[in-house]
């Protein structure tokens, strides 16, 4: 896998919505998803790989995925599955947002 890989189930929305996915640069570990505040009904995957990173002093156990919240300017962590195997994180997103991998 490179970059990023979402898995939205069926019925996670109520109709068929279209939906963007906005990678900058694929060695960013940061995506914008649109339409922006839409909200599923059931939670969406998404998976960011970081196998491109250069994690020199970095501690893999610290990685996390948080979503921006552009009224507040935050970046908020969510719990999440690092895989320091396969170098990927794996969050579950109950909304689109701008997301990306931070770390301590």
């Amino acid at each position: 896998m490179t970059g990023v890989d979402l898995s939205i189930p069926r019925r996670a929305l109520p109709n068929d919505t279209l939906y963007s996915i906005n990678l900058p640069e694929l060695n960013v570990f940061y995506a914008e998803f649109g339409t922006s505040g839409l909200v599923f009904d059931n939670s969406v995957t998404v998976t960011f790989s970081y196998a491109d990173a250069d994690m020199q002093g970095v501690d893999e156990s610290t990685i996390s995925l948080a979503w921006f919240d552009k009224h507040s300017g935050v970046w908020n962590a969510m719990d999440c599955v690092v895989d320091t195997n396969n170098k990927t994180v794996t969050g579950q997103l109950s909304h689109f947002s701008a997301y990306g991998l931070i770390s301590d």
